[in-house]
């Protein structure tokens, strides 16, 4: 993943939030994140669905993982 964070960073798909740098998975048509690979630098990885690898690996390099919060469930009655 490191090595892609530079490609995605030249194609103007990451932002820097404050000592992060920010990737939104979903819209470059990744719908989950999975923990192949090493991340050495800290992350904050928007994405609908996570691994718990892939979750741990983001941590222990300092950064976080956003998942989509889950709409209430619809009353009956």
């Amino acid at each position: 993943m490191d090595l892609g964070i530079d490609t995605l960073t030249a194609q103007g798909k990451t932002k820097q939030a404050q000592d992060k740098i920010e990737i939104n998975l979903g819209e470059i048509g990744y719908t989950k994140l999975l923990g192949n690979g090493r991340i050495t630098r800290p992350l904050r990885i928007i994405v609908a669905q996570c691994s718990e690898k892939a979750a741990a690996k983001i941590s222990q390099a300092g950064g976080q993982v956003v998942l989509p919060q889950t709409a209430e469930p619809v009353k009956e009655g």
